[in-house]
């Protein structure tokens, strides 16, 4: 398993981790801001994988080493996950929880 993201060591872009579902509009619409965001304020390294809304806690997660995360954490097990990382953290949910 991969532990950085970034195409080389060298590169310079931020290794954020997406972990927003992308079926249902809330969470696309999200994507498309993120999207729009990167295209004016330069290039990351993105992850994102496939996952429903609340599910359960992406097993590559635990050996990640990125700069960053952009999230709907909507359960306690993804909020503990999140900490975990120990990098900066964005809650796009409404949840409540923090990261």
């Amino acid at each position: 398993m991969t532990r950085r993201l970034r195409t080389s060591r060298r590169d310079p872009r931020p290794a954020i981790a997406l972990l927003v579902e992308t079926s249902n509009q809330y969470s696309r619409q999200l994507l498309r801001g993120i999207r729009d965001y990167l295209r004016e304020q330069g290039p990351w390294a993105l992850h994102l994988t496939e996952q429903g809304r609340g599910h359960v806690v992406p097993p590559w997660l635990r050996n990640w080493s990125g700069d960053g995360i952009i999230a709907r954490i909507e359960n306690r097990d993804i909020e503990r996950a999140v900490r975990a990382v120990g990098v900066p953290t964005i809650n796009v949910s409404a949840s409540g929880l923090a990261p």
